[in-house]
């Protein structure tokens, strides 16, 4: 794509050149040049482009920040994409079509089977931790308060209200993300699909991970049904 808006640029510079004789051309080409970079001077940049200095910068000059497929795909199906691609003989219109359906396509099923199994996960692995975890700690506190009426017990306490509360957090955001899923399932346009993929299915899926991020760190390892990131990065075993 970037070859080719290469390409067109200079078979521009080309036609408005090509007729300017010899003697001339040093002179025409300089001036060429400062009207092409008088006319595009707000998307040049000389710091770093992956920061959000340049984020916030090319909001104040105008310029697009397209961060997702569903933002990026119209473009690619503009008359100015397509026409552009023609003109070359890169790729024909039909061509151009059927990759903006297959890439919002890809978009959308990766997504859904990410939040399959995110919900798979929560469902049959997580909760059953967190659960075997309460039921040990409330276990716990009762022998404790048996042996000492006195026992204060607030530190299975603390944990089993925090632990209490995140499960119910779970289960409602891990329903909302089971019926927004549903939802998308039945939406047949593939840009509209992808919007609501990216606007509301990845949301979801955050609101759930921070959730159950909040309780992991509460839950000892060993009631955990998978490996915890520390284990898997430095574990020996």
């Amino acid at each position: 794509a970037l070859n080719t808006a290469v390409a067109d640029i200079l078979q521009q510079m080309y036609e408005e050149l090509k007729d300017v004789p010899e003697g001339e051309i040093e002179t025409a080409l300089k001036q060429l040049l400062r009207e092409k970079l008088s006319a595009h001077r707000r998307i040049l940049f000389n710091g770093n482009g992956y920061t959000d200095e340049w984020v916030e910068e090319a909001a104040r000059r105008g310029l697009d920040n397209l961060r997702s497929v569903p933002e990026a795909m119209p473009r690619w199906i503009s008359e100015k994409s397509l026409s552009l691609f023609e003109r070359h003989h890169i790729l024909t219109r039909e061509e151009m079509m059927s990759r903006y359906e297959i890439l919002l396509e890809n978009y959308s099923k990766t997504i859904h089977i990410e939040s399959l199994t995110m919900q798979d996960m929560v469902r049959k692995d997580f909760t059953a931790g967190i659960v075997a975890y309460m039921k040990d700690l409330t276990q716990e506190a009762c022998q404790k308060k048996t042996l000492l009426p006195d026992c204060a017990c607030t530190t299975e306490e603390s944990i089993l209200k925090r632990l209490d509360q995140a499960a119910g957090e779970m289960l409602k955001a891990c329903e909302t993300l089971a019926s927004d899923t549903k939802e998308a399932e039945q939406i047949d346009d593939l840009l509209t699909c992808a919007q609501f993929y990216q606007d509301t299915i990845l949301p979801d899926m955050e609101e759930l991970r921070r959730i159950v991020d909040g309780a992991e760190y509460l839950i000892p390892d060993q009631y955990l049904p998978y490996p915890t990131y520390a284990e898997i990065l430095f574990s020996l075993r």
